[in-house]
């Protein structure tokens, strides 16, 4: 078998890290854990902090007939661009 890359071990990012307290702050989401696949152990691995977060329904991911309301997309990416302009206003500090 050949791999493309070397693996690397599971994702975290500190609870006290910015980019957290801006996900926080401006989603009021719950910060939660999951034995999931997803990238972030990949900036894990550089020491970036980071987060996963989407629009996704939670109980269709990656399942038959999954799906995305365009509402979710929507508010998604009024959090998104909230988040770059909490960022770009701490950048500026």
């Amino acid at each position: 078998i050949e791999t493309m890359y070397d693996p690397v071990p599971c994702g975290f990012t500190d609870p006290k890290e910015w980019i957290v307290n801006i996900m926080q702050h401006e989603t009021k989401a719950t910060i939660t854990t999951s034995e999931g696949s997803n990238d972030l152990c990949f900036f894990t691995k550089f020491g970036i902090p980071a987060v996963v977060f989407g629009q996704g329904t939670k109980s269709c991911i990656h399942k038959p007939n999954e799906y995305c309301l365009i509402s979710n997309i929507e508010k998604c990416l009024s959090y998104y661009l909230a988040i770059i302009r909490a960022y770009t206003s701490i950048e500026s500090l």
